[in-house]
């Protein structure tokens, strides 16, 4: 899979940064974003330590997206 790292890195303002920060990014609970990375553990390689390096976030961001946030009612 090819990335372009300027594309990320300028349109997001990408970091390296731990699974609070990233489930905030991508739209998804902690809960959510945990199955995510178990998913992917293989493809994109363990964390240092609790931070993901911008090359993971990226690999998460291809392969699920960003999440919409859902509109809140108005009742």
């Amino acid at each position: 899979m090819e990335y372009n790292d300027e594309k990320y890195s300028k349109d997001l303002n990408l970091t390296a940064m731990n699974k609070r920060s990233l489930s905030a990014l991508m739209g998804v609970s902690l809960h959510i974003l945990g199955n995510m990375i178990k998913d992917s553990i293989p493809e994109m390689g363990q964390p240092t330590k609790t931070i993901f390096s911008i090359r993971q976030i990226e690999f998460l961001i291809n392969k699920y997206g960003i999440q919409k946030p859902k509109p809140k009612n108005k009742n």
